[in-house]
Protein backbone atom coordinates (compact mmCIF):
# COMPACT_ATOMS: atom_id res chain seq x y z
CA UNK A 1 0.00 0.00 0.00
CA UNK A 2 2.61 1.98 0.93
CA UNK A 3 4.41 2.02 -2.63
CA UNK A 4 0.94 3.34 -4.11
CA UNK A 5 0.76 5.53 -2.02
CA UNK A 6 3.96 6.90 -3.05
CA UNK A 7 3.87 6.70 -6.53
CA UNK A 8 0.03 7.85 -6.58
CA UNK A 9 1.47 11.41 -4.47
CA UNK A 10 4.20 11.89 -7.52
CA UNK A 11 1.21 11.14 -10.19
CA UNK A 12 -1.14 13.73 -7.34
CA UNK A 13 1.09 16.21 -7.38
CA UNK A 14 2.44 16.77 -11.00
CA UNK A 15 -1.80 17.12 -11.81
CA UNK A 16 -2.55 18.80 -8.82
CA UNK A 17 -1.29 22.44 -8.24
CA UNK A 18 -1.52 25.76 -9.79
CA UNK A 19 0.97 28.74 -10.26
CA UNK A 20 1.04 32.54 -9.43
CA UNK A 21 -0.61 33.03 -12.85
CA UNK A 22 -4.09 31.17 -11.79
CA UNK A 23 -6.92 33.87 -10.76
CA UNK A 24 -9.08 33.24 -7.95
CA UNK A 25 -11.95 33.52 -10.64
CA UNK A 26 -10.65 30.41 -12.30
CA UNK A 27 -12.70 27.32 -12.02
CA UNK A 28 -10.87 24.10 -9.81
CA UNK A 29 -10.45 22.54 -12.92
CA UNK A 30 -8.87 25.04 -15.02
CA UNK A 31 -6.61 24.72 -12.04
CA UNK A 32 -5.90 21.51 -12.19
CA UNK A 33 -5.05 21.72 -16.34
CA UNK A 34 -2.79 24.96 -15.61
CA UNK A 35 -0.43 22.81 -12.60
CA UNK A 36 -0.38 20.01 -14.36
CA UNK A 37 0.95 22.02 -17.26
CA UNK A 38 3.65 23.93 -15.19
CA UNK A 39 4.51 20.26 -13.23
CA UNK A 40 5.04 18.33 -16.03
CA UNK A 41 7.27 20.96 -17.56
CA UNK A 42 9.48 21.41 -14.35
CA UNK A 43 9.52 17.51 -14.51
CA UNK A 44 10.50 17.52 -18.34
CA UNK A 45 13.03 20.29 -17.32
CA UNK A 46 14.87 17.90 -14.86
CA UNK A 47 14.27 15.06 -16.95
CA UNK A 48 15.95 16.26 -19.92
CA UNK A 49 18.97 17.81 -17.57
CA UNK A 50 17.95 21.11 -17.84
CA UNK A 51 17.46 22.14 -13.88
CA UNK A 52 19.26 20.39 -10.81
CA UNK A 53 17.69 17.90 -8.86
CA UNK A 54 17.89 21.09 -6.14
CA UNK A 55 16.25 23.37 -8.73
CA UNK A 56 13.64 21.41 -9.29
CA UNK A 57 12.59 20.53 -6.13
CA UNK A 58 12.97 24.21 -4.92
CA UNK A 59 10.93 24.72 -7.87
CA UNK A 60 8.27 22.23 -7.34
CA UNK A 61 7.97 23.00 -3.92
CA UNK A 62 6.93 26.76 -5.13
CA UNK A 63 3.88 25.29 -6.88
CA UNK A 64 2.57 22.99 -4.34
CA UNK A 65 2.86 25.95 -1.82
CA UNK A 66 0.35 28.28 -3.46
CA UNK A 67 -2.13 25.48 -4.10
CA UNK A 68 -2.01 22.59 -1.46
CA UNK A 69 -3.95 23.91 1.94
CA UNK A 70 -1.11 21.80 3.81
CA UNK A 71 -1.89 23.08 7.24
CA UNK A 72 -5.49 22.03 6.87
CA UNK A 73 -4.33 18.35 5.64
CA UNK A 74 -2.25 17.71 8.38
CA UNK A 75 -4.68 18.60 11.04
CA UNK A 76 -7.05 16.24 9.56
CA UNK A 77 -4.12 13.47 8.94
CA UNK A 78 -3.05 14.12 12.89
CA UNK A 79 -6.66 13.56 13.60
CA UNK A 80 -8.71 16.07 15.59
CA UNK A 81 -7.80 14.47 19.29
CA UNK A 82 -4.14 14.72 18.74
CA UNK A 83 -4.10 17.96 17.24
CA UNK A 84 -5.97 19.82 19.50
CA UNK A 85 -3.80 17.89 22.25
CA UNK A 86 -0.61 19.60 20.88
CA UNK A 87 0.98 22.42 21.65
CA UNK A 88 0.89 25.23 18.85
CA UNK A 89 4.88 24.23 18.28
CA UNK A 90 3.93 21.11 17.74
CA UNK A 91 1.37 21.61 15.78
CA UNK A 92 3.53 24.02 13.46
CA UNK A 93 6.49 20.94 13.27
CA UNK A 94 4.10 18.44 12.32
CA UNK A 95 2.65 20.65 9.47
CA UNK A 96 6.51 21.18 8.65
CA UNK A 97 7.63 17.80 8.66
CA UNK A 98 4.76 16.94 6.91
CA UNK A 99 5.08 19.43 4.02
CA UNK A 100 8.21 18.67 3.60
CA UNK A 101 7.92 14.53 3.50
CA UNK A 102 4.70 15.47 0.50
CA UNK A 103 6.69 17.63 -1.49
CA UNK A 104 9.64 15.34 -2.05
CA UNK A 105 7.77 12.22 -2.30
CA UNK A 106 5.48 14.27 -5.03
CA UNK A 107 9.13 16.11 -6.82
CA UNK A 108 9.74 12.27 -7.23
CA UNK A 109 7.71 10.63 -8.28
CA UNK A 110 6.84 12.96 -11.11
CA UNK A 111 9.29 12.85 -13.38
CA UNK A 112 7.70 9.44 -13.59
CA UNK A 113 4.78 10.38 -15.23
CA UNK A 114 6.19 13.51 -17.13
CA UNK A 115 5.06 12.00 -20.61
CA UNK A 116 1.41 10.73 -19.64
CA UNK A 117 -1.71 12.17 -21.43
CA UNK A 118 -3.48 13.93 -18.92
CA UNK A 119 -7.07 15.09 -19.42
CA UNK A 120 -10.12 16.10 -17.65
CA UNK A 121 -13.13 14.32 -17.50
CA UNK A 122 -15.37 16.23 -14.98
CA UNK A 123 -15.95 18.62 -12.66
CA UNK A 124 -19.04 18.76 -9.65
CA UNK A 125 -19.60 21.01 -6.97
CA UNK A 126 -22.16 20.59 -4.19
CA UNK A 127 -24.81 22.88 -4.10
CA UNK A 128 -25.28 22.53 -0.39
CA UNK A 129 -21.31 23.49 -0.24
CA UNK A 130 -20.20 25.64 -2.85
CA UNK A 131 -16.84 26.39 -1.97
CA UNK A 132 -16.38 22.67 -2.21
CA UNK A 133 -15.87 21.17 -5.65
CA UNK A 134 -14.43 17.97 -7.21
CA UNK A 135 -12.16 17.61 -10.33
CA UNK A 136 -12.41 14.30 -12.26
CA UNK A 137 -9.16 13.31 -14.31
CA UNK A 138 -7.74 10.70 -16.29
CA UNK A 139 -4.05 9.88 -16.65
CA UNK A 140 -2.90 7.49 -18.99
CA UNK A 141 1.03 6.26 -18.92
CA UNK A 142 2.24 3.38 -20.48
CA UNK A 143 -1.51 2.00 -21.39
CA UNK A 144 -2.46 2.30 -18.14
CA UNK A 145 -5.04 4.21 -17.06
CA UNK A 146 -4.98 6.55 -13.59
CA UNK A 147 -8.91 7.46 -12.26
CA UNK A 148 -8.07 11.17 -9.93
CA UNK A 149 -10.40 12.66 -7.73
CA UNK A 150 -9.35 15.86 -6.32
CA UNK A 151 -10.98 17.82 -3.84
CA UNK A 152 -10.95 21.43 -3.75
CA UNK A 153 -12.30 24.01 -1.29
CA UNK A 154 -12.25 27.97 -2.17
CA UNK A 155 -10.36 29.64 0.70
CA UNK A 156 -12.13 32.52 2.12
CA UNK A 157 -9.53 34.32 2.53
CA UNK A 158 -7.48 34.62 -0.75
CA UNK A 159 -10.46 33.30 -2.87
CA UNK A 160 -8.52 30.46 -4.93
CA UNK A 161 -9.27 27.08 -4.86
CA UNK A 162 -6.95 25.01 -2.64
CA UNK A 163 -6.20 21.62 -2.67
CA UNK A 164 -7.64 19.79 0.76
CA UNK A 165 -8.19 15.58 -0.58
CA UNK A 166 -7.58 13.06 -3.76
CA UNK A 167 -8.62 9.85 -4.18
CA UNK A 168 -6.22 7.87 -6.75
CA UNK A 169 -8.36 5.09 -8.57
CA UNK A 170 -10.44 4.40 -5.17
CA UNK A 171 -7.91 4.72 -2.89
CA UNK A 172 -8.77 8.30 -0.40
CA UNK A 173 -5.23 9.38 0.31
CA UNK A 174 -6.15 11.71 3.13
CA UNK A 175 -7.75 8.33 4.71
CA UNK A 176 -4.92 6.42 4.07
CA UNK A 177 -2.24 9.16 5.53
CA UNK A 178 -4.50 9.21 8.89
CA UNK A 179 -4.96 5.86 9.46
CA UNK A 180 -0.83 5.94 9.16
CA UNK A 181 -0.41 8.20 11.77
Amino acid sequence: MNSVIRSGLGLISAILLFTAQVQAADEPQVVVEKVATELFALANSKNEGKISEDEYFTKTEAVLDKVVAFGYIAKHVMGPDAYKKATPAQQEAFVKVFRTGLVKSYAKGITNYAKSKIEIVGASSNPKKPGVATVEQKVTDKDAAHKLNYTMQLDKKTDQWKLTNVVLNGVNLGTSFQSQF
